[in-house]
């Protein structure tokens, strides 16, 4: 089924992606043989020949890098079927791959398009933009006696009182906009409250017509809130932050949310005394429209809530820490931050009993080779990408490492090194070494098809995800020998298939390979290689 998080709704990708990310409408070559002419000459590269010991069954991988911008390796064929996955993790600046002397760029294989997959285009998370609009402005910061001046207003709310809001509605950075609306408490549950916006916004009512929330939606959402999500997130990330004293996290669901192209979002404005805070513990929510209803909607806004939970959580300790001084709050760098509320996310999706999938991490591999994962601007592929490795970091870390980056107060690598630290395996000590393990990790799911049986078991146990992400991919074999190429950001990855075109007969193949720059001169660039020998 599908799913969502937070900000701007991006673009429905339509076009047929291609899985092999590097895979680029090849040069032919593919003979059978080692390649005659359309190998290209790489100067004091000697071929390195990989032997059928080390690649003796599917599963198996060898590691290589590149030397002085180039690497050329000699793949065993004995049975005259091997097919292999080639892995290039990019540790420099960016540049284009040429694979057996290259050739033209183009998709070498066919994808369900995204409309296929999914019924809209996913919102992202608002909430990056609003803790940056945050700390430019000049608002006045919070006061520790906040909750004794509004207890007494959110305490005695009762079911069907209409309470006014200020709710985030545009601008810029340093001049947010905020919009007058009113909630109608639809529910109180044992956590929470469900404020609905009974106000039409931009022809979009949540109140009235094919759109309108639901009592058995409404009934649903704080059961999944009171049973579900406050358990998860309260456990597992930290203790929620009741600002006003009335011990529920509100959340106010409103068609402006929608119309902004948002799915929700966590306002830290709410945590000051200016005329644009609620001064309450609260998210903000989307209603259904015709892209996003029904049973998807209602899906989607649960984990939605688990994902900005993650970020009330998050921000409220780090605010804690220095004593409630806004402007002296250290945030956590973006893409963790975001990460770990994907990762909630795709625990409560298990925890309910769904897929740990979802679009936006096919998003992910249609722009592998362009996505670093430490740098974040709130595109639909960076959140499958971060939410990848926040679960890669749950498997292996486990519960207790989690909560531990929430509340530690540390940031991005600093914080992954700390709650780390004492992994019993000495791979996952350091952010750079759990990066790198992830990557294969990604590489083994994106093969995943591939390597079913005993290949998955081969795969050493933190080089691979326990769930599977059932990601929309099939790959494109390429012929041993044929040329194609394809580019691959800093810090970023990418991978192709290679197999015997019909006719093979020789017991080995050369595979070179050459990192160029624009002009097609051989680079120094820094290239990790991995060789997984797949299923036959």
């Amino acid at each position: 089924m599908p799913h969502s998080a937070g900000l701007i709704r991006g673009a429905c990708i339509a076009c047929a992606i291609s899985f092999i990310i590097l895979s680029l409408a090849g040069c032919g070559g593919g003979g059978g043989g080692n390649p005659v002419g359309t190998a290209p000459s790489l100067p004091d590269t000697p071929l390195v020949p990989l032997t059928t010991a080390q690649l003796s069954a599917a599963g198996k991988s060898v590691e290589s890098s590149f030397t002085q911008g180039a690497l050329a390796l000699g793949l065993p064929t004995a049975t005259r079927n091997e097919k292999y996955a080639v892995l290039l993790v990019n540790g420099g600046a960016a540049t284009t791959i040429k694979v057996n002397g290259g050739g033209s760029p183009g998709l070498a294989d066919i994808r369900a398009s995204e409309a296929a997959i999914q019924p809209a285009s996913r919102p992202l998370c608002g909430t990056p933009f609003l803790k940056k609009a945050r700390k430019l402005s000049q608002r006045g910061s919070i006061r520790a006696n906040i909750a004794a001046s509004v207890k007494p207003l959110t305490t005695t709310e009762q079911l069907g009182q209409t309470v006014p809001f200020r709710i985030y509605s545009g601008g810029t950075l340093e001049f947010p906009t905020y919009s007058s609306r009113t909630g109608v408490l639809r529910r109180i549950g044992t956590y929470c409250k469900l404020f609905v916006d009974p106000v039409e916004y931009g022809g979009l009512s949540a109140v009235a017509g094919a759109y309108a929330i639901t009592d058995a939606q409404l009934d649903e959402m704080v059961d999944n809130f009171d049973k579900k999500i406050y358990p998860l997130m309260t456990v597992g990330y930290g203790p929620s932050y009741d600002l006003d004293g009335d011990g529920k996290v509100a959340v106010f669901l409103s068609p402006l949310v929608t119309r902004k192209r948002y799915a929700g979002f966590f306002d830290p404005e709410n945590f000051t005394t200016s005329s644009d805070s609620n001064q309450r513990d609260m998210f903000c929510m989307w209603t259904p429209d015709a892209s996003w209803k029904d049973e998807a909607w209602l899906d989607a806004t649960c984990e939605t809530i688990a994902h900005e939970f993650q970020h009330l959580i998050n921000y409220s300790d780090r605010l804690k820490k220095v004593n409630y001084r806004m402007g002296s709050v250290v945030d956590e760098e973006v893409w963790l931050d975001e990460a770990l509320s994907m990762g909630a996310e795709i625990r409560y999706r298990l925890l309910v009993g769904d897929l740990a999938g979802e679009g936006r991490y096919n998003d992910y591999v249609s722009y592998i080779s362009k996505t670093q994962l430490t740098i974040f601007s709130n595109e639909l592929w960076e959140y499958g990408c971060v939410g990848l490795f926040a679960h890669y970091l749950y498997e292996q870390g486990g519960a207790d490492r989690i909560r531990s980056l929430v509340t530690s107060g540390l940031q991005g690598a600093a914080n992954i090194n700390a709650a780390f630290a004492n992994h019993s395996n000495s791979q996952l000590r350091s952010f750079s070494d759990i990066q790198a393990n992830w990557k294969k990790t990604v590489f083994a799911e994106l093969n995943r098809n591939r390597l079913a049986g005993e290949a998955w078991s081969a795969i050493p146990a933190h080089q691979k995800y326990t769930a599977d992400f059932d990601i929309a991919v099939t790959s494109a074999t390429h012929s041993f020998g044929g040329g194609f190429q394809g580019s691959i950001s800093a810090g970023a990855m990418s991978m192709f298939v290679i197999g015997p075109p019909a006719g093979y007969t020789a017991d080995s193949s050369a595979l070179y390979m050459q990192a160029v720059d624009v002009s097609g001169q051989q680079t120094g660039a820094s290239i990790a290689c991995t060789v997984l020998r797949l299923n036959d």
